[in-house]
């Protein structure tokens, strides 16, 4: 793809994230903060992040989303905490090697994060996200490196205000997040 058409189809993204972003603040800073308060209950935060992810990716399909969204994500469960079972147990074993490990973990969640979207999305199978994540990382390297790049300096800056400033960033970086995920889904037989 020529780098003009590439650099225009990024601000594409970016701006029409931004512009969902502000057509929908109201119910996305009630549902961050929602997501927030409850976060720290084992099991219901999984469920929550994957609802989070649901709706917004009904907000950028431009289908009807609702509140209850945020708790109708009990069909892709089992998937989703053995998937993060597995990269939790792959990072523990990579931080046993000093820096370097820890670098290599954080690469990995990076990289696998598609995966976890795929699975709320496509209720796709563990391996199948997996591998459909690494290949499209490694397919659109600097589109996915500059979403994850953004997404994670949105959520710190929003962090910096006593983590006020978190319930407006968290929807924008998600938004911006689940667009380069639309960009870039899968389709059935979940072939990258």
């Amino acid at each position: 793809m020529p780098y003009t058409t590439y650099v225009t189809n990024q601000r594409e993204l970016f701006t029409g994230s931004l512009r969902l972003w502000k057509q929908s603040l109201g119910p996305l800073v009630i549902l961050t903060l929602l997501l927030l308060v409850l976060a720290w209950i084992p099991l219901l935060n999984l469920v929550m992040a994957a609802g989070y992810c649901r709706y917004i990716l009904h907000l950028c399909r431009n289908e009807a989303a609702e509140t209850s969204d945020l708790f109708r994500t009990w069909d892709c469960l089992i998937p989703l905490l053995i998937y993060s079972i597995v990269l939790v147990v792959i990072s523990f074993v990579l931080m046993i090697i000093p820096i370097i490990g820890v670098i290599i973990a954080t690469l990995l969640t990076s990289i696998t994060l598609p995966g976890f979207v795929a699975i709320v999305d496509r209720q796709m199978g563990v391996i199948d996200a997996l591998q459909w994540s690494f290949t499209t990382i490694q397919n659109d390297l600097i589109g996915w490196g500059f979403t994850l790049l953004c997404s994670i300096i949105l959520t710190g800056l929003g962090t910096l205000l006593f983590g006020l400033g978190a319930l407006f960033t968290i929807p924008l970086a998600t938004i911006i997040f689940v667009q380069q995920y639309l960009h870039h889904q899968p389709s059935p037989p979940f072939a990258a």
